[in-house]
């Protein structure tokens, strides 16, 4: 998106509310594929 925004990759391009909304499910996909846990 940053890109596309503003024509470069020059910095931080952060979408807090987004990493808020997501973060505890990433970590527990990342945990599920690593270990093979079958919990969701």
């Amino acid at each position: 998106m940053k890109y596309i925004r503003d024509g470069n990759m020059d910095g931080v391009d952060c979408k807090k509310p987004y990493l808020d909304a997501t973060l505890e499910e990433a970590i527990k996909q990342d945990i599920k594929y690593v270990t093979g846990c079958p919990w969701r």
